[in-house]
């Protein structure tokens, strides 16, 4: 019981709608024959039962004379002659004494034949009593006529039972099994982070209204997702901003500190001057020092202006979808540039291997979102706060494909981690603020916009190699001079 009750729960919902259909369909065929069969089998007996009546009738009014007369020859010749009657199998004749007149008036019983006396007292015209017939009749011609129509019965069930099961089966298949496959197709997809399918209503009974809630539901939620993706930006906007703040604070601090030393040199050369002692050694040395100022003064401001140009570019490339040409290299210089913030306060490194004459035309803030995803996706879960790390990022491209991949050495995921990865929502960090929207965001960006694939390979322990394959097309991204 336990074994089909798992075997069915295994099974889809079609299956067992199906099952249970043939089964109630069977069993109501099965029940119609058989009331059908024993309808017949009744009509047939009461038909073979009548026309043995009629003829005991016949005989009991064509003995009387002869039973008056005692012209027993007579009887025996009419007795002969209802034998040959197929279903008559013997006949008895008893006179008003009990006497068996016609005792030879039998023939042989068929093997397994059924069959019924008949029994009639026959009277003359004043009611005295003559004997009485006894007729054995046989109903092997019921029972041949009951068989036959069982069996013209089970061809017609059989195709009824055929062409319901397939009508309903196709009714509900159009009705029922569609529809929800359909929305099964749509729940699952949402699932994996595809929000934007809605599920196609074709009727208003209760699946039509539940696809309708559900498409409401997920308006609802990319709403909401919408709103959040765009506080996700702009909180890595912020963060940018103060980490390039923070980052510019360095080289500004020592250029200003050496503009406080050439001011104090300044102020005591021109006391030198005022009180004409200013020698010679004196000028000599502050011209050293203020060549070592300015030589300080021009790389800390050279750095920090490096630095505000990169934040510019990728900022502004990541509130733009506009197109340009870039040589990946350079651009993606950059964009490590603006993250190196993040990672003061690690043991990380990042390495990139990229070829330098590499130009593509695409959308800048695309390529810097998706790098800025994996590389901080691999300092927050890949790597303990003081642990020593790298993650290298590599690029290199066919005639049709432009290839990423990110790697890191760190602590890897194990098999179900991998499998939800790119679910919306799905974070080891929750505790940390994790959000669970930053791969799904990559994987959005990559399947949807690029018309790419992004694939991760990783073991608990062995690190992670996510591998981004962006096609060439001239809407998203192609190959320059």
């Amino acid at each position: 019981m336990k074994a089909g009750y798992h075997f069915l729960t295994r099974r889809s919902l079609a299956f067992k709608i199906n099952t249970v259909l043939f089964v109630l369909i069977l069993l109501i065929v099965a029940g119609q024959w058989v009331v059908q069969s024993t309808y017949i089998s009744r009509i047939l007996t009461r038909q073979a039962l009548a026309k043995g009546s009629e003829i005991a009738e016949l005989f009991a009014m064509l003995s009387i004379a002869p039973l008056r007369r005692l012209d027993y020859s007579t009887l025996r010749g009419n007795a002969e002659g209802l034998l040959k009657t197929e279903d008559i199998i013997s006949v008895s004749l008893l006179d008003s004494s009990g006497f068996d007149i016609l005792p030879f008036a039998s023939k042989p019983i068929p093997d397994k034949a059924v069959t019924t006396i008949l029994e009639k007292e026959i009277y003359d015209e004043i009611g005295t009593k003559l004997g009485t017939l006894r007729i054995k009749l046989s109903l092997n011609q019921v029972q041949i006529g009951v068989a036959q129509t069982r069996s013209l019965l089970q061809i017609s069930f059989a195709v009824i039972l055929t062409l319901s099961w397939t009508a309903i089966t196709i009714m509900l298949r159009l009705m029922l099994l569609i529809p929800i496959k359909r929305l099964a197709a749509s729940m699952d997809g949402v699932a994996h982070g595809r929000i934007i399918e809605a599920v196609e209503i074709s009727s208003r009974d209760e699946i039509g209204v539940l696809a309708s809630s559900f498409n409401t539901m997920t308006m609802k939620l990319k709403q909401s997702l919408d709103t959040q993706l765009r506080s996700e930006k702009l909180a890595a906007l912020g963060g940018l901003v103060a980490g390039v703040a923070h980052e510019i604070n360095t080289p500004l601090g020592v250029a200003i500190t050496a503009i406080t030393m050439m001011a104090e040199d300044v102020g005591t050369l021109k006391t030198s001057l005022a009180d004409n002692n200013l020698s010679y050694q004196q000028l000599v040395d502050y011209t050293d020092e203020t060549n070592k100022a300015c030589d300080i003064i021009q790389k800390n401001l050279m750095q920090a202006a490096k630095l505000v140009r990169s934040f510019k570019q990728v900022s502004a490339d990541q509130s733009s979808e506009a197109k340009r040409k870039i040589n990946v290299g350079t651009y993606m210089e950059e964009i490590i540039a603006s993250l190196k913030p993040e990672f003061k306060r690690t043991n990380l490194t990042i390495k990139l291997n990229c070829p330098e004459r590499l130009n593509v035309e695409m959308a800048p803030g695309t390529l810097s979102q998706l790098i800025t995803i994996l590389v901080l996706n691999a300092k927050v879960h890949a790597f303990e706060s003081d642990q020593i790390g790298q993650i290298h990022i590599s690029i290199s491209n066919d005639r049709s494909n432009l290839t990423i991949t990110v790697s890191d050495d760190g602590r890897g995921m194990d098999a179900e981690t991998q499998r939800r990865v790119f679910d919306p929502f799905f974070t080891t960090k929750r505790s940390s603020g994790g959000t669970g929207l930053g791969l799904y965001i990559l994987h959005t960006i990559i399947n949807e916009q690029l018309r790419g694939q992004v694939e991760v390979i990783s073991h608990p322990g062995a690190g992670c190699l996510f591998t981004l394959s962006l096609p060439f097309h001239p809407d998203t991204i192609h190959l320059v001079d």
